[in-house]
């Protein structure tokens, strides 16, 4: 009688990433998809190279869409035309905290593109951007919204 003698060998597989990624980013308003659709593309893209640890790429990301995000504002909804500086830009937002947002990202985003970066050295970096940015949307918000709330406040006190 013959005996088949059979063989197998252990495969050990490691899966290193899935497709789609990060499927759980940040989701923004409709407003804000509105407004900034350029903001809302190039913050999720540098969000996956932060998950994906390309460090040297999501503060110069961060950057790019806080510009898109300033300039749509100005451009949309002051009805004016963005200056080519952003600060510049910044200064025609004319809401102080804003303002403050804005520059922290674009002062910590202008020193992670450089190969000297002074400001990680002190302790700054990728979250304080991206705490800057939130608040800098939660107050977008707030302005986009304002005419339906005084409105809504004159239809309350009309009644």
């Amino acid at each position: 009688m013959l005996v088949k003698e059979e063989i197998f060998e252990e495969i050990f597989i490691e899966i290193v990433s899935t497709y789609p990624r990060n499927k759980n980013l940040k989701t923004f308003t409709k407003e804000i998809q509105s407004l900034s659709p350029k903001f809302v593309d190039t913050y999720k893209q540098s969000l996956i190279a932060n998950s994906d640890g390309l460090n040297e790429l999501v503060g110069a990301g961060l950057r790019k869409a806080t510009e898109f995000l300033v300039a749509d504002y100005v451009n949309t909804v002051l009805q004016q035309e963005p200056k080519s500086q952003f600060a510049d830009r910044i200064k025609q937002i004319g809401l102080t905290d804003a303002q403050t947002e804005a520059d922290i990202v674009r002062i910590v985003g202008n020193n992670q593109i450089h190969i000297d970066d002074k400001l990680a050295d002190k302790g700054f970096g990728i979250d304080d951007m991206i705490d800057a940015i939130d608040n800098l949307v939660a107050l977008i918000q707030i302005e986009l919204k304002r005419p339906s709330r005084k409105q809504l406040l004159q239809q309350i006190l009309s009644k």
